[in-house]
């Protein structure tokens, strides 16, 4: 029998459910009428009059044990907005370390922050931090990802100030009610939270404790009372942009070059529909100043993922992200029929021009949360088409089109209920002009957890359909469930996962496999207690059965396990192995249906560490060794990142890896009814530096530079045989060299120098330099300084750019105007 008791106790809210027991504390607001001039000073007379929230926990490094050092915090309010006013005493004040950095970054310096839960769901709330050095970072936070549901891609406009004195430093924050959602009631409870973290010693705390053992940190916030009679103001803001571009080709080998300038205007803009739903959009985007993608060899049957990098698409996303039904790099993305153009051409034809980006007119999006729980997002997005050119021999053109016209939504219904469980429906629609493919998916997800948050079960489905003008749709469907102890120290989870053989979601989401039922078993242990050297300690054991949905068959057996924990010295280090200890069968290498190549047993043990990010210098290492039987076949990665603080304005790292796999085995082609296999060595390395300087809290420089070099040389070719065998084979295409026409050599280079300037509140200036070159062909160079002059031989693209955005609030303009 669950018994839940609430007892109020010296101002504090203790809920106890069974063996878990959720201390909520309590602080109050006090209202104001005077002006509070944010300066990072606290002498304005109402911060006396506020009570203070004291007495710090840490949480991370150090779990339930006092912090170190005394911080106090206190909240006023007026018609238009909350102060926060918060004093970190530090007995060493010229030991704190202020790291100046970009936005959003804070791995360089001490930090305050307050999290606010407004409609006291406990699964949504805002995040607003300011670090020593003065630099803001806010983020929005969320159920469902344990203790790391936080999106730093949303930001906010509010004010903040920070100054050091003798006694340790303060924070100063204004946040107008324009920069967050609450309930229109007379009476308002919000949740919250303080966080401050010292670097320097990694304290990390928090006012209201955080019990790592329960799932979720909104749901353990504190209570913020005392806030009565406000009213939602209205939300509306609008920034313009203007951009230019200057693009300079040079192919140096064929003496070819152009040049070409562009100009480009739009705008961004929210407006609050009522005081829990919000209209984005954004209008003739332009995106071409955003950080170049990874480029990578791609070997595989599966479509290479690009993580999306356009703030429209990764700010205010939770809701669209719900049913992992969703990819928002398709929109804008290849065009339909970017590869088709060169298929269909006459002998004396070549395509002149071929855009890699469809046309992007708008895009917009409605999000909310209404007070019973239910959230409600609604997406929409424009492209216009998009035409390759085509020239003959003659030097006549003509076009060709290569995207149509086509029109992207998602339809989202999310509903909140107790013990933070809920329930999901999603729907992604997919609408091209003319005979193209359309696509419509339908799915939802749930989570039921029970009042402790111990113990849960999620799961979800969807049915998909593609949409051909001269065939009956295809539909297929997906379904999953998972459950069973997901919180305390010993947790354990059976999973089932069923992925039908002609499922897609790939026009409007991402999924690189299909026909596959997987039955799981994942159990962890986790202690937050000292022990010896460590601070905390994980270990996680897993096992993962597959087999083939259509035709029926066993596909795959693995075995995973980890340990990993945090030292005293703050030094994160773990140990892994994953085996698949019996022979399996790699059903989509073969790239025939139905086909498989029968895939060896292999062994692979592996171990990472991450050392203080609080110091000058520190590093980040990751190897592993994997062992297969079959001779001369292994795989041996290495990963190296030091990170140097060379002042507390200029941020270096270097990211560098070494990825050598001997004895890979592959596709190579098709070969009539036969399919052809190749042994060949695979070697990649890839080295990236990034330098961050930050002069200024306003202004920072941003440089990447990026070389991916990797290479296939093959040994042997075989046919495959119909029992997934490597058999003798014919096929040959090694030349008189030694070397084979199938090999592989690719190179992607990058450099990314950007200046940001912050001119105004919400307003900034973009300057970028953009330089790219990549390189693909079959000569493999013998050295790293061949393959460099390979590079710097190859067509190279410069862009220059320049953006300014204004950021125009209807509020600030009233008050102007008035």
């Amino acid at each position: 029998m669950r018994i839940f008791v609430s007892l109020f106790i010296s101002g504090l809210l203790v809920t106890s459910v069974n063996a878990q027991t959720i201390i909520k504390r309590e602080h109050s607001a006090v209202p104001i009428n005077e002006n509070i001039h944010i300066d990072g000073v606290l002498n304005e007379a109402s911060w006396n009059q506020a009570p203070i929230a004291d007495n710090f926990t840490q949480f991370q490094f150090k779990y339930n044990m006092a912090s170190a050092y005394k911080t106090e915090v206190r909240v006023l309010y007026d018609n238009t907005a909350i102060y926060i006013g918060a004093t970190m005493y530090d007995p060493a004040p010229d030991s704190i370390q202020v790291g100046m950095t970009q936005r959003d970054e804070f791995a360089t310096a001490d930090f305050f922050g307050i999290i606010l839960d407004p409609y006291l769901d406990g699964n949504n709330a805002l995040e607003f931090f300011v670090s020593a050095a003065g630099v803001q970072g806010d983020a929005k936070a969320y159920a469902g990802a344990g203790n790391f549901g936080e999106d730093f891609n949303w930001d906010a406009v509010w004010a903040s100030d920070v100054k050091i004195s003798e006694i340790g430093w303060v924070a100063e924050m204004r946040i107008p009610y324009s920069a967050i959602r609450f309930p229109n009631v007379d009476v308002q409870t919000w949740g919250v939270n303080y966080i401050r973290e010292v670097k320097r010693n990694r304290d990390k705390s928090s006012w209201n404790n955080f019990d790592p053992q329960i799932d979720g940190f909104v749901k353990q916030c504190g209570l913020l009372k005392g806030i009565e009679h406000i009213e939602p103001p209205i939300r509306l803001s609008i920034s313009p942009y203007f951009s230019s571009y200057y693009d300079l080709y040079s192919d140096k080998i064929n003496d070819i070059s152009s040049t070409a300038w562009s100009f480009n205007g739009g705008a961004d803009l929210k407006y609050g529909l009522n005081d829990a739903f919000t209209l984005d959009m954004t209008l003739i985007p332009d995106f071409g100043q955003v950080q170049s993608d990874n480029q990578v060899l791609n070997l595989t049957p599966f479509e290479t993922y690009y993580v999306e990098q356009r703030q429209f698409f990764t700010e205010g996303t939770e809701l669209f992200n719900k049913g992992d039904l969703f990819y928002t790099r398709r929109i804008g993305g290849t065009p339909y029929g970017y590869y088709d153009v060169y298929y269909g051409l006459d002998t004396s034809e070549s395509v002149i021009d071929n855009p890699i980006q469809a046309h992007l007119l708008n895009a917009a999006k409605v999000s909310g949360r209404t007070s019973k729980g239910l959230g409600i997002g609604v997406f929409n997005a424009v492209e216009g088409e998009t035409y390759a050119t085509i020239e003959n021999s003659e030097g006549e053109k003509r076009s060709e089109l290569t995207g149509p016209r086509a029109n992207y939504n998602v339809l989202v219904f999310d509903q909140q209920l107790k013990n933070n469980s809920y329930v999901s429906l999603i729907n992604t629609n997919t609408l091209r002009d003319g005979n193209y493919q359309d696509a419509n998916v339908t799915g939802m997800e749930f989570l039921v957890n029970n009042k402790s948050n111990i113990w849960g079960v999620e799961g979800g489905a969807a049915y998909s359909s593609i949409f051909d003008a001269d065939a009956e749709p295809t539909t297929g469907i997906h379904h999953r469930i998972r459950g069973g102890k997901t919180g305390g120290k010993r947790r354990f989870i059976l999973g089932y996962d069923y992925i039908g053989s002609t499922y897609n979601i790939n026009d409007l989401g991402y999924l690189p496999i299909n026909n596959q039922l997987n039955f799981s078993f994942n159990t962890s242990y986790n202690s937050y207690e000292p022990l010896w050297h460590l601070n905390q300690i994980h270990m996680v054991f897993e096992t993962n059965y597959l087999r083939l949905v259509d035709p029926e068959a066993f596909q795959n057996f693995s075995i995973y396990g980890e340990t990993y924990g945090s030292f005293r010295n703050y030094m994160y280090a773990g140990v892994f192995f994953y085996t698949e200890p019996v022979t399996t069968y790699d059903y989509f290498e073969p790239r025939v249906p139905g086909r498989f190549y029968t895939y060896p047993v292999n062994y692979n043990f592996g171990g990472w560490l991450s050392t203080d990010y609080g110091k000058r210098w520190a590093i980040d290492i990751n190897s592993n060794y994997r062992v297969f039987d079959d001779e001369g076949r292994y795989r041996w990665n290495v990963s190296m990142s030091p990170r140097w603080r060379a002042t507390d304005r200029i941020l270096i790292i270097l990211d560098a890896g070494r990825y050598y796999w001997p004895g890979d085995v592959g596709f190579v082609n098709l070969m009539g009814d036969s399919i052809i296999m190749g042994r060949r060595k695979n070697v990649t390395m890839e080295g990236v530096l990034s330098v961050n300087y930050a002069p200024l809290v306003s202004m920072n420089f941003n440089m990447r530079l990026r070389h991916y070099w990797s290479f296939a040389e093959y040994s042997d070719f075989y046919n495959l045989g119909e029992n997934g065998e490597l058999l003798a084979t014919t096929y040959n295409s090694f030349l008189p060299d030694g070397t084979s026409s199938d090999d592989v050599n690719f190179n992607a280079f990058n450099v990314d120098l950007v200046y940001t300037w912050y001119f105004a509140p919400g307003s900034e200036l973009n300057v970028v330099w953009k330089n790219a070159i990549y390189q693909f062909g079959t000569l493999l160079p013998e050295n790293y300084v061949d393959d460099l002059n390979q590079v710097f031989d190859s067509p190279t693209n410069n862009n220059f750019s320049i953006k300014v955005l204004y950021y125009l609030d209807y509020l600030y303009l009233q008050k102007r105007k008035a």
